[in-house]
């Protein structure tokens, strides 16, 4: 009697050692980790770094096969697409206008329930180039010679790098031509001169002829009368 009780209390022991190893492995597997099991999902961005409305490439691995995913940048949504069916993506976008330099998060997130996040840098904007318009106005100056208000030079002015303004020169010339011929014909006025007082002459050498005449033809006739 107290052997079969005994046998007894030895296979109730052996069944419950047996239902718990059996527990422990079914525990064990079912919290295991996988070997096929993905990765987290991840980003990342190139180039390292952009200015505001500069062109940039959001990649992406780790998310569900064919699931939407939105990429925002700051808050503003920049682009969509689909994952792959080995669960990435690439997705080309700007940053945003007006927006400030530093860092600033990137975000992807998928419908799927995958997300994942960076930070970026945003670089200052190039600062706009002075302005070179001349001033209005103003005077300006041409080899030796000055105007005060853009207009053209006297005509003896000189322009460039000591060269002669060519509306000055023909101007200058045209003036000595004159003084020249002026100059090479001393006696024309004399001569004219001279012309008038021959016609004067000849005038008064006429008149006295025919005087002289006349008093000769008076006198004639006197002497006749007499005889």
């Amino acid at each position: 009697m107290t052997t079969t009780l005994t046998t007894r209390n030895i296979m109730s022991i052996q069944g419950r050692l047996l239902l718990a190893a059996a527990l422990m492995v079914l525990a064990l597997a079912a919290f295991a980790p996988r070997a096929d099991a993905a990765p987290g999902a991840a980003i990342s961005v190139s180039p390292g770094s952009a200015q505001p409305n500069q062109a940039i490439t959001v990649s992406g691995t780790g998310f569900d096969p064919g699931e939407l995913v939105d990429v925002y940048f700051g808050g503003s949504l920049i682009g969509s697409t689909a994952a792959s069916p080995t669960g990435s993506f690439s997705v080309r976008g700007q940053v945003p206008d007006m927006m400030p330099p530093g860092g600033h998060p990137l975000d992807a997130v998928g419908s799927m329930g995958s997300s994942a996040t960076v930070s970026y840098q945003v670089d200052a904007a190039p600062a706009s180039p002075p302005s070179t318009a001349p001033p209005s106005g103003g005077g300006s100056s041409s080899g030796g010679s000055t105007s005060g208000s853009g207009s053209a030079a006297p005509a003896a002015s000189t322009v460039g790098s000591g060269e002669t303004d060519p509306d000055a020169t023909g101007e200058l010339d045209d003036v000595a031509t004159d003084e020249a011929s002026a100059a090479g014909q001393p006696g024309a006025g004399a001569f004219n001169g001279l012309v008038i007082w021959v016609i004067v002459a000849l005038v008064v050498a006429g008149g006295g002829v025919v005087l002289l005449a006349i008093w000769e033809e008076r006198r004639e006739h006197e002497q006749h009368q007499e005889v």
